[in-house]
């Protein structure tokens, strides 16, 4: 055996270090971030893109766990949810103390539906059965009432 294989047989094993981890990809949509104190180790995030936010739940050693504010009655029931109360100020803050800047996101979004014909996703059985402006009408209409303003 040459001394030099000799040498490398004598070495110390190298230490192989754990890959890191994958980069949050979520990371720039992040508003608002707390630990939740009724789940032990684990933070709530607020994240916020566009016109759209969630509440992401993340624990160690398990899966991420999101809640789409979809609509008023979303963002009502994350606020009546104390597991997520350390997000309250920052979920209010996007959505208006009485929900209006919300209402009002789902209206822009809905009449620009209506304006460029087009219309996202059925949402009912009826709306999957009409054509893409006929939808977006009926989004628009629905979006209108919900928000309490349907003579418009």
């Amino acid at each position: 055996m040459t001394p030099l294989i000799f040498a490398f047989a004598l070495a110390a094993p190298l230490a192989v270090a754990p890959p890191p981890p994958p980069p949050d990809r979520f990371a720039a949509f992040v508003r608002a971030s707390a630990p939740l104190p009724g789940l032990p180790g684990a933070t709530g995030e607020l994240m916020i893109a566009g016109a759209a936010a969630a509440v992401r739940v993340r624990r160690p050693g398990a899966e991420d766990l999101l809640d789409p504010i979809g609509g008023v009655e979303d963002a009502l029931s994350l606020l009546a949810d104390r597991r997520v109360e350390p997000l309250w100020p920052a979920i209010l803050a996007w959505t208006g103390p009485t929900m209006e800047r919300l209402r009002d996101r789902r209206l822009a979004a809905a009449r620009a539906e209506v304006a460029g014909g087009r219309s996202m996703i059925a949402t009912s059985t009826a709306a999957s059965s009409t054509r893409p402006p006929v939808r977006a009408a009926m989004l628009l209409a629905d979006e209108l009432w919900r928000a309490g303003r349907p003579a418009e």
